[in-house]
């Protein structure tokens, strides 16, 4: 397995957003009692952005960044981002298939 070019995680991540919505987001900081930092750091990895990148905008620090992606992670169950797609997908399906019934 060969990994992803740049070009190739800028299109996979794209694609990601569009079936990830703020809700789905929220229903998992809900689920998982997220803090709302925990909850901007899940939103920060979902949407591929660097940490180093938010740090400088957002005056946090990268260790404090990681620090509340670890604890998110803690809650939610997952250890790596990866299992983290996995589960807000699976959450996104299941939300998606609520609202249809309704």
């Amino acid at each position: 397995m060969t990994s992803l070019d740049n070009q190739q995680k800028t299109e996979y991540y794209e694609y990601s957003l569009k079936k990830i919505t703020p809700y789905v987001i929220f229903l998992c900081a809900k689920r998982h009692k997220l803090s709302q930092k925990e909850l901007e750091v899940i939103a920060i990895v979902i949407s591929g952005s660097r940490f180093k990148d938010i740090a400088r905008t957002d005056g946090r620090s990268i260790k404090t960044l990681s620090a509340q992606k670890r604890n998110a992670y803690l809650k939610i169950g997952v250890s790596n981002d990866v299992e983290l797609l996995h589960y807000i997908y699976w959450l996104s399906d299941k939300a998606i298939r609520v609202d249809n019934v309704n």
